[in-house]
């Protein structure tokens, strides 16, 4: 079972996402955030079950789509450590992987 941590951006984006979507729609927001962690539980037992990050093409940063955001992690050699990096929304470029 791999461990998974969270990197200081990826909570930040967790956290600033949630706030977006609770000013709409607190039931929305909850709703995501239960389904971006259970996708991050996932990655404990399946660490690459996400795509590797189209464009990039680097074999350990995968991404995991969750409704319009892509979950993006980097997974090490022997799929022991997950670390999230970010989320990001589906329509935005990843200039800054």
């Amino acid at each position: 079972m791999a461990k998974v941590i969270w990197a200081k951006e990826a909570r930040e984006d967790l956290e600033e996402i949630y706030l977006y979507l609770f000013g709409l729609s607190e039931k929305s927001a909850k709703a995501w955030a239960s389904e971006i962690t259970q996708t991050a539980f996932l990655l404990e037992n399946f660490p690459r079950m996400g795509r590797v990050v189209p464009n990039i093409n680097i074999n350990r940063l995968r991404e995991c789509v969750v409704k319009q955001h892509r979950l993006i992690y980097e997974v090490n050699e022997d799929d022991s450590l997950i670390e999230i990096m970010a989320i990001r929304h589906s329509s935005k470029p990843l200039s800054d992987f």
